[in-house]
């Protein structure tokens, strides 16, 4: 499921405000979706799931063309600017 994205403004690896977690990211500009939308089946997430090694290495810079713009395409069309 994606139900935001933002731009992080500061990314800490071993730190984080929130007990029990070892990362944290903060940022301030975003767009939050209404509802989540389910991206189960989409193509491009086992592309986004192999650069980031299912996201299990912590925070991963994410560069390919075709994740950013299906990402995009999902936010432009059904998000908000808060």
């Amino acid at each position: 499921m994606v139900s935001m994205y933002f731009v992080i403004n500061e990314a800490n690896t071993g730190y984080s405000p929130i007990k029990g977690f070892k990362n944290s990211v903060t940022g301030v500009e975003g767009v939050i979706l209404d509802e989540p939308v389910d991206v189960t089946d989409e193509l491009w997430l086992k592309e986004l799931k192999t650069n980031t090694a299912n996201f299990v290495r912590g925070f991963s810079h994410i560069d390919s063309k075709n994740i950013i713009e299906n990402l995009e395409i999902i936010f432009a069309v059904t998000g908000f600017r808060p």
